[in-house]
């Protein structure tokens, strides 16, 4: 029997949370932060860092019109360390596709690393570094996928356990109700993007089996 480790494959992923309104505009304090959360997607699959951030001025390609405002709170998602930082708007310039803000700390996450282009930033929610937290936990139980789509290799070759319902290697609605289940203040949800659901399978067996790892990760509010 030949054994061999699996590969990474990272995977980007955005969600649409339905989560209580601010506590201003009358919710329950489990919800958003800021009365209206920015930044909106507008149609966008995720916000990201258009640049590496300069000390605490950071650039991000938001299509929205809607301008930030000062005081505002935003949350970062570290492709390093894996986790939520939020920060607080202290100024703004720029408009739609290369908005400016000037935060109260740098994007520097737990491990020391600064934020490089390409990382998400979302809304924050007074449960933001949880959520991340959920979601990561949750991938990090993921199986690998299959090694071979060879019709003369299979079914003999197919992945055991069953991805489908023993080991899942996707990320599909059951790795989302270990979020819900743990949140019960998210009343919906939905996909917005994610850039792999499943592993890729690689070219030949004698290549190792694909498992999927978190890299980009953001939570945007419901339409």
């Amino acid at each position: 029997t030949v054994v061999q480790a699996v590969a990474d494959e990272t995977t980007d992923v955005t969600l649409q949370l339905t989560i209580p309104d601010s506590v201003g505009s009358g919710g329950s304090g489990l919800g958003w932060v800021d009365d209206a959360p920015w930044p909106p997607l507008n149609g966008q699959n995720s916000v990201a860092l258009a640049s590496s951030p300069t000390g605490t001025v950071i650039t991000v390609n938001a299509t929205t019109t809607t301008a930030p405002t000062v005081g505002a709170t935003v949350a970062w998602w570290s492709s390093h360390d894996l986790r939520f930082h939020v920060r607080e708007v202290l100024s703004w310039g720029g408009s739609s596709g290369a908005w400016t803000l000037q935060l109260d700390a740098p994007l520097i996450d737990s491990d020391g690393n600064a934020a490089p282009a390409g990382d998400y930033i979302s809304p924050a929610a007074v449960n933001m570094e949880a959520y991340g937290a959920t979601f990561r936990d949750g991938m990090r139980n993921l199986g690998p996928g299959e090694n071979t789509t060879d019709d003369f290799r299979l079914p003999r070759a197919a992945r055991h356990p069953y991805p489908e319902t023993d080991w899942p290697s996707g990320i599909t609605s059951r790795l989302m109700q270990r979020v819900l289940n743990a949140h019960q203040e998210i009343s919906d949800w939905a996909w917005i993007f994610r850039s792999k659901a499943l592993p890729t399978v690689p070219a030949n067996v004698a290549l190792p089996p694909n498992v999927l790892v978190l890299r980009h990760f953001g939570i945007y509010r419901d339409a």
